[in-house]
C-alpha cells in the first residue's frame, strides 16, 4: 500500500486499479472513458482560466495597493520627504499595470471563461454518476454497458448544445431540470446486484464527495481567517488614530496644528491604515472564501445524512438514493457559479 501526503483529487472519476479490479461487474460505471475524456479536457481548461483569473486579480490588488499608499505618503509626508522623480515613475507604471490586469479581466471575461469550463466539468463529473440509476433498469450485464454509452452519449451531445448559449447556459440552469434515468425504463427486471452498485456508488461518489466537501471546507477556512482577521484591525486602527487625532485636537489645538510632526505622522497611518483594509476588503470578495466554506459545509451535511439512510438491498431505496445524491450535486453546482460570479477583484 502507498501512502500519500495530500489529497488526490477526482479519484471518483479516476478511481483505483485495485477497486475497479473489485468491481469488474460494474467495470462500464467504474470507468467511462467516453465521460472521462470529455471531463478532462474541461477541468484542463478551468483550472488554466482559474489560475490566470487568480493571477491578474492578485495582480491588480497589489499593484493598486501600492499606488495609494504612495498617494497616502505624497499627500500626507510628500512635502516634507519629496519622493524621488525615478519612483514617482515607477509607482506611474506600476499603476498602469494593474489597470491593465483589470481591463483584460474585464474585456477578456477571464472569470466567466473560467466558470463556464467548471460549469461543463461538473456537469460531466455528475452525467457519470448519474448512469449509476441504470442499474437496476436493465436486465443484464450486457445490456448494461450499452444502456450507460447510449445514456452517456445522448446526455453530452445535449450539454453541448446547452454550453453552446455560453453564460446563459449557466444562467438557465436549473437542477431539478437534469434528466436521470427513471424507473418506468425498467427492462424485464434486473439481475444485476444492487447491493455491490450502491457499495461502488458509495465509495467513489458519496465517501469522495464527503471528504471533499469537508477538506475543501476546512481549507477555506483557513484562506479567509487572516485577511478578514487583518482587515478588521486595519479598519479599527484607522478608526482609532482618527479618533485620537479629532479628540486631541479638540482638546489642544496646538497640538496638532497643520504643521506639526504628530498631526502629519497621524494621517499618514490613518490612510494607510483604511487602504490597507479596503484592498483586503477586496481581496476577500475575490477569493470569496466565506461564501465558499459555508457552501461546503452544507452539502458535506447533506451527504451525510444520504449516507446514514441507505437502504443496502433495496432497488427503490438505490434509485432514490442516486437522484437524491446527484440532485445535491447539481445544487451545489449552481451554488457554486452563483457564489463565484458575485465574487470579484475589481475595484
Amino acid at each position: 500500500m502507498t501512502l500519500r501526503s495530500g489529497e488526490v483529487f477526482n479519484r471518483d472519476m479516476s478511481p483505483s486499479p485495485q477497486l475497479v479490479d473489485s468491481f469488474q461487474a460494474l467495470g462500464p460505471l467504474a470507468v467511462n472513458p467516453r465521460v472521462s475524456e470529455e471531463f478532462d479536457r474541461h477541468e484542463r481548461a478551468a483550472k488554466r482560466w482559474k489560475r490566470v483569473h487568480t493571477t491578474l486579480g492578485r495582480l491588480a490588488l497589489v499593484c493598486i495597493s501600492l499606488v495609494m499608499l504612495f498617494f497616502d505618503f505624497e499627500f500626507t509626508l510628500g512635502h516634507i520627504h519629496p519622493a524621488p522623480q525615478l519612483l514617482s515613475r515607477c509607482v506611474a507604471a506600476i499603476a498602469a499595470l494593474g489597470i491593465i490586469a483589470q481591463l483584460v479581466l474585464v474585456f477578456f471575461k477571464i472569470k466567466e471563461r473560467w466558470i463556464l469550463e467548471r460549469y461543463a466539468a461538473e456537469r460531466l463529473r455528475c452525467l457519470k454518476f448519474q448512469a449509476f440509476a441504470l442499474v437496476p433498469l436493465v436486465p443484464d450485464l450486457a445490456a448494461l454497458e450499452g444502456a450507460v454509452a447510449a445514456f452517456v452519449e445522448k446526455q453530452i451531445a445535449l450539454l453541448d448544445q446547452e454550453l453552446m448559449a455560453g453564460r446563459h447556459a449557466m444562467d438557465n440552469f436549473s437542477p431539478s431540470d437534469v434528466a436521470m434515468p427513471s424507473g418506468s425504463e425498467r427492462q424485464h427486471g434486473s439481475a444485476l446486484p444492487v447491493a455491490e452498485a450502491l457499495a461502488l456508488y458509495k465509495s467513489i461518489r458519496l465517501d469522495v464527495q464527503e471528504q471533499h466537501f469537508n477538506g475543501q471546507a476546512h481549507k477555506s477556512n483557513e484562506r479567509g481567517r487572516y485577511p478578514a482577521l487583518f482587515s478588521e484591525l486595519a479598519f479599527a486602527l484607522g478608526a482609532a488614530l482618527a479618533i485620537i487625532d479629532v479628540t486631541a485636537a479638540a482638546l489642544n489645538p496646538a497640538l496638532l496644528s497643520n504643521n506639526s510632526m504628530l498631526e502629519i505622522w497621524l494621517s499618514f497611518f490613518t490612510m494607510g491604515s483604511f487602504i490597507l483594509s479596503a484592498i483586503l476588503a477586496v481581496y476577500q470578495r475575490g477569493a470569496a472564501d466565506a461564501a465558499h466554506a459555508e457552501r461546503y459545509k452544507h452539502y458535506a451535511r447533506e451527504i451525510h445524512g444520504i449516507r446514514m439512510r441507505i437502504s443496502p438491498n433495496s432497488a427503490e431505496s438505490y434509485l432514490e438514493t442516486v437522484r437524491e445524491m446527484e440532485l445535491i450535486e447539481l445544487r451545489e453546482l449552481f451554488d457554486f457559479c452563483r457564489d463565484s460570479m458575485r465574487s470579484s477583484y475589481i475595484f
